[in-house]
Protein backbone atom coordinates (compact mmCIF):
# COMPACT_ATOMS: atom_id res chain seq x y z
CA UNK A 1 0.00 0.00 0.00
CA UNK A 2 2.95 2.55 0.60
CA UNK A 3 4.39 1.90 -2.01
CA UNK A 4 1.68 2.45 -4.37
CA UNK A 5 0.77 5.53 -2.18
CA UNK A 6 4.28 6.81 -2.68
CA UNK A 7 3.95 6.35 -7.12
CA UNK A 8 0.84 8.17 -6.32
CA UNK A 9 2.07 11.01 -4.85
CA UNK A 10 5.46 11.30 -6.93
CA UNK A 11 2.89 11.59 -10.02
CA UNK A 12 0.57 14.02 -8.09
CA UNK A 13 4.17 15.98 -7.71
CA UNK A 14 5.14 15.51 -11.24
CA UNK A 15 1.50 17.03 -12.26
CA UNK A 16 1.54 19.93 -9.84
CA UNK A 17 5.10 20.89 -11.27
CA UNK A 18 4.18 21.10 -15.30
CA UNK A 19 0.98 22.51 -13.88
CA UNK A 20 3.76 25.68 -13.23
CA UNK A 21 4.93 25.67 -16.13
CA UNK A 22 1.65 25.53 -18.59
CA UNK A 23 -1.46 27.05 -18.38
CA UNK A 24 -3.24 23.75 -19.06
CA UNK A 25 -6.03 23.82 -15.94
CA UNK A 26 -7.53 20.23 -16.41
CA UNK A 27 -3.93 19.06 -14.55
CA UNK A 28 -6.08 19.77 -11.52
CA UNK A 29 -8.37 17.30 -12.09
CA UNK A 30 -5.77 14.55 -12.43
CA UNK A 31 -4.43 15.49 -9.14
CA UNK A 32 -8.34 14.94 -7.52
CA UNK A 33 -8.94 11.44 -9.51
CA UNK A 34 -5.24 10.25 -8.22
CA UNK A 35 -5.88 11.17 -4.35
CA UNK A 36 -9.72 9.51 -5.41
CA UNK A 37 -7.23 6.40 -6.44
CA UNK A 38 -5.32 6.13 -3.78
CA UNK A 39 -8.01 6.07 -1.14
CA UNK A 40 -9.95 3.50 -2.92
CA UNK A 41 -7.19 1.42 -3.81
CA UNK A 42 -6.74 1.58 0.24
CA UNK A 43 -10.22 -0.02 0.65
CA UNK A 44 -9.49 -2.58 -2.04
CA UNK A 45 -6.20 -3.67 -0.57
CA UNK A 46 -8.05 -4.21 3.07
CA UNK A 47 -10.85 -5.75 1.66
CA UNK A 48 -8.32 -8.31 -0.45
CA UNK A 49 -5.83 -8.56 2.75
CA UNK A 50 -8.33 -9.35 5.42
CA UNK A 51 -11.01 -11.32 3.21
CA UNK A 52 -13.81 -9.98 5.46
CA UNK A 53 -17.18 -8.52 4.35
CA UNK A 54 -17.52 -5.15 3.08
CA UNK A 55 -19.19 -3.55 6.24
CA UNK A 56 -16.50 -4.48 8.30
CA UNK A 57 -13.92 -3.51 5.89
CA UNK A 58 -15.49 0.10 5.62
CA UNK A 59 -15.68 -0.29 9.42
CA UNK A 60 -11.77 -0.96 9.94
CA UNK A 61 -11.03 1.68 6.83
CA UNK A 62 -13.08 4.69 8.57
CA UNK A 63 -11.32 3.60 12.01
CA UNK A 64 -8.10 3.46 10.30
CA UNK A 65 -8.82 7.20 8.52
CA UNK A 66 -9.76 8.72 11.64
CA UNK A 67 -6.89 7.15 13.87
CA UNK A 68 -4.24 8.75 11.01
CA UNK A 69 -6.11 12.13 11.26
CA UNK A 70 -5.84 12.27 15.18
CA UNK A 71 -2.04 11.10 14.63
CA UNK A 72 -1.36 14.08 12.13
CA UNK A 73 -2.80 16.37 13.98
CA UNK A 74 -0.98 15.64 16.78
CA UNK A 75 2.10 15.47 15.09
CA UNK A 76 1.61 18.84 13.44
CA UNK A 77 0.83 20.48 17.31
CA UNK A 78 4.41 18.86 18.15
CA UNK A 79 6.27 20.08 15.42
CA UNK A 80 4.39 23.61 15.39
CA UNK A 81 5.59 23.36 19.10
CA UNK A 82 9.00 22.24 18.82
CA UNK A 83 9.77 24.93 15.97
CA UNK A 84 8.35 28.19 18.50
CA UNK A 85 10.39 26.64 20.86
CA UNK A 86 13.60 25.92 18.79
CA UNK A 87 16.91 28.20 19.90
Amino acid sequence: VYVFVFIAMLLELLFSEIKIFSTWGWINYINGIIALVIFFYLYKAMHNFYEQGRIKTIIKYFLLLISFLILSILLFILFLLVSFFQV
